[in-house]
């Protein structure tokens, strides 16, 4: 998927009539139908992978827990029919919930990572200078966390039972509760 969203970009930065992306052109880049297609798609595709995955890693756990067997072919189908759910109108709200919600399960390993990188002192200097601007992102993160938290089996109830996005979130807070 790397190669081919770089080759996108590479394509879309070309359409766009500019040879290469920097903090001058990146408004221009993105008010060309060409960055906002781009944009788009990304992130609509970088959801479907999730969606793909998640739904039939999903699925394999809950038939292994009945006994069944899934071969690789089989997972990946089911958890394509899944993704296709995502198309309905009552389901559309799924794809900002992955997209939000699926860096938070990696959230750990970003934190080990970002101790390994030395921040510019410009990005330092811009941070200390906005203090309310990361007490801002950090509250989103927690309320992100939170609501991660409620709708925690939405994916499964989603998946497994077949439910809308919406009544999958009402059931996994229910069963919470």
């Amino acid at each position: 998927l790397v190669p081919t969203a770089l080759a996108l970009l590479n394509l879309s930065i070309r359409l766009a009539g500019l040879t290469y992306l920097t903090d001058d052109n990146l408004g221009r880049y993105f008010s060309h139908p060409a960055g906002i297609l781009f944009a788009v798609g990304l992130c609509v595709g970088w959801g479907l992978y999730n969606l793909v995955e998640l739904s039939g890693l999903t699925l394999y756990f809950y038939a292994a827990g009945q006994g069944r067997r899934m071969a690789a072919r089989q997972i990946f189908t089911a958890g394509f029919r899944c993704a296709v759910r995502l198309f309905r109108p009552r389901n559309l709200w799924m794809l900002p919930f992955l997209l939000a919600v699926v860096p938070l399960t990696i959230f750990p390993l970003i934190l080990v990572y970002a101790a390994t990188v030395q921040v510019p002192e410009v990005v330092t200097r811009y941070i200390q200078e906005r203090w309310w601007l990361l007490l801002l992102v950090l509250a989103a993160l927690l309320l992100l966390f939170f609501l991660s938290l409620r709708w925690v089996f939405s994916l499964c109830f989603f998946s497994i039972e077949g439910e809308s996005f919406s009544q999958a979130r009402r059931s996994s807070a229910e069963l919470q509760k």
